[in-house]
């Protein structure tokens, strides 16, 4: 009988999750590995679980600097029962870790890129919380981030027993929802935002560059949103065009955003749409691109409490278009099916449907 290996399934958390899971574990004294690939805000994560929701000390520490003499201290000649002995006495950050005095996270910084000779001397640091007999203080939680091995970020022979040393490991995933979120309290353009909704697979669906070239994670996101922002303030306009977009994520992601960008001035303002959908504004016939990315955010917009009114729009707009928004609409919310504005739109429309509520 063949034995075949199983590989777990992977239970990775969406920031919004993972956050709150991370307070109470260290809240309970637990050490915290958290792991993803790169720019999805996991060293972002940790400082606001510590520092903003906790309000403890944050302490970052870089091993890949690192080499096995850095974590004994330094060479000195030390006295025992009044004879010359050779110790260590430790020095920095080692001196550091040896004297906090209230709750600090201590995280090390990409510990997956430690070098594998380093990586067995952190054993004992991070187990026991003890350097050649010198205890640290138990004040300190560890924490730990890093790439994984798969993503080519430099990671590569890694100490399953080092990795052990960690109560927990945490994977995290990116998500949409989470960075538009993210991106509305730390000032994100509103066209990116909308991009992102309207397009999650930005966030979501990464393809690991095999070259030096930008991809489209979230940091890479929050950049481009970041130079958006001064580009509009300073009338920086040759920062608008689309080679700069793919500079900041990708070709493909970067034409596709150039694109929305320029839609996105010609549509009317969503509030006004489900406020006065008798008046509000229509965008131009000759604008298709326009009326689609309106379809498409309206869709994303619709409740079963608003649906009359966003009914009423759409009897303004083109039939097909109507039809576009109102089936996304229910993709999205299902629930919008028991309604009788549904009912009545799907019975106007029958021709454009085929089959009647389909």
């Amino acid at each position: 009988m063949t034995n075949t290996q199983i590989t777990p399934p992977t239970m990775a958390l969406k920031p919004s999750e993972a956050i709150e899971i991370m307070v109470g574990l260290f809240k309970a004294g637990k050490s915290v590995m958290l792991t993803g690939r790169q720019g999805i805000g996991k060293s972002d994560l940790m400082y606001q679980a510590v520092v903003e929701r906790l309000g403890w000390k944050y302490l970052t520490l870089h091993s890949v600097t690192m080499q096995p003499p850095d974590l004994m201290g330094l060479p000195h000649e030390g006295k025992r029962n009044g004879h010359a002995v050779a110790d260590f006495l430790p020095y920095g950050f080692l001196e550091q870790l040896m004297t906090i005095d209230e709750p600090t996270v201590v995280n090390w910084e990409d510990i997956g890129t430690t070098p594998p000779a380093t990586q067995p001397a952190l054993m004992q640091l991070i187990l026991a919380k003890e350097l050649n007999g010198k205890k640290l203080s138990d004040k300190i939680i560890w924490a730990a981030t890093t790439n994984r091995r798969q993503d080519l970020a430099g990671v590569g022979t890694f100490n399953n027993a080092l990795a052990d040393r960690f109560n927990y490991i945490i994977e995290l995933q990116a998500d949409a929802m989470d960075w538009v979120t993210w991106g509305l309290l730390h000032g994100m353009p509103p066209v990116l935002l909308a991009y992102v909704k309207l397009n999650d697979e930005v966030i979501t669906k990464f393809v690991q560059p095999r070259d030096i070239v930008k991809g489209n994670s979230p940091r890479s996101l929050a950049r481009l949103g970041e130079t958006i922002v001064q580009a509009e303030q300073d009338g920086l306009d040759c920062l608008l065009d689309p080679r700069v977009f793919s500079a900041a994520i990708g070709a493909e992601h970067g034409i596709s955003f150039y694109g929305f960008y320029r839609t996105f001035g010609a549509l009317p303002d969503l509030h006004e749409v489900l406020s006065n959908p008798k008046k509000a504004p229509l965008v131009a016939a000759d604008r298709p691109d326009a009326q689609w990315v309106l379809m498409r955010s309206l869709a994303h917009a619709v409740t079963e409490d608003n649906f009359g009114s966003v009914a009423v729009y759409l009897d303004r707009v083109q039939p097909e278009m109507a039809v576009i928004c109102v089936r996304e609409a229910v993709d999205l919310t299902p629930a919008l099916k028991r309604t009788s504005t549904y009912i009545q739109f799907t019975t106007k429309h029958q021709h454009i449907y085929g089959l009647s509520g389909n």
